[in-house]
């Protein structure tokens, strides 16, 4: 299957930054961390996140975000644009 695509893990994520900053393992893993946990309490609260030259993102359905799941769908992709 030449056509499978690698899943990027938060711990790929983590080794990535770590290797762009010169921070420890585990100072990336927590940049990361709070990333994403700042980006799940924005889309929680209802407010769409929108990151340049990767695209706007917004959680699917306000009742989702409500029980504790985001579902996210792209408001409109900048990449290509």
């Amino acid at each position: 299957m030449a056509d499978e695509k690698h899943i990027l893990s938060r711990e790929d994520l983590s080794r990535a930054v770590q290797a762009r900053t010169g921070t420890s393992l585990r100072q990336s893993a927590t940049m990361v961390d709070a990333l994403f946990g700042v980006i799940e309490e924005a889309l929680r609260n209802g407010e769409l996140v929108d990151l340049a030259e990767f695209g706007t993102f917004e959680t699917d359905s306000a009742d989702d975000s409500e029980r504790g799941r985001v579902r996210l769908r792209e408001a409109r992709s900048k990449r290509g644009a």
